[in-house]
């Protein structure tokens, strides 16, 4: 990764900049396989939401692309976290998990 000088506001702000256009350069070449047929309307999220709607252009499918990422990932990883915290804090139920039960 690139190093950044500044603010780690602002090297997040070059990040999602790098990560945007690599997500367009896929959201071209989704567009280019579901016109040929490569690739189907109900493959993914992407190829969904490029057969349902005309009227978005590709950095803004980037933006919903990249909220998702940001949003399930914060979720799943949040989750993970108070999932292990409660079965360290209760250890009866750790010992059931760990058994099977």
């Amino acid at each position: 990764m690139k190093t950044t000088s500044g603010t780690a506001y602002n090297g997040a702000i070059k990040a999602s900049k790098e990560i945007r256009k690599e997500l367009v350069t896929i959201i071209k070449q989704r567009r280019i396989d579901l016109d040929e047929n490569k690739a189907f309307p109900t493959q993914d999220i992407l190829s969904q939401m490029l057969s349902t709607t005309d009227d978005v252009n590709d950095i803004e499918v980037a933006d919903y692309i990249l909220i998702l990422l940001v949003a399930g990932h914060e979720t799943t990883s949040g989750d993970t976290t108070f999932f292990v915290k409660y079965l360290a804090e209760l250890l009866h139920i750790y010992n059931q998990v760990y058994q099977g039960n």
